[in-house]
């Protein structure tokens, strides 16, 4: 998640179902901060801080230009 938003990508979370993620985090796009928080949290609770296990379901809403220029 750090490389993505590091990269220019907006990533919304759309569900949450681990304990430790309060329903408030539904609907929020992703910023370093959010990820930061997403890690501390993880290891408070005990779950992927990716949401790899499905402890939160993501979207992608925006990208980066540069992954459709010609190189």
């Amino acid at each position: 998640m750090k490389w993505l938003v590091r990269e220019g990508f907006r990533v919304e979370i759309t569900d949450v179902a681990a304990r430790g993620l309060e329903k408030s985090w539904e609907g929020k796009i992703l910023d370093q901060e959010s990820v930061d928080k997403l890690i501390e949290l993880s290891r408070e609770y005990g779950f992927n801080p990716a949401g790899e296990g499905g402890e939160y379901e993501t979207k992608v809403v925006g990208f980066p230009n540069s992954m459709f220029s010609d190189k």
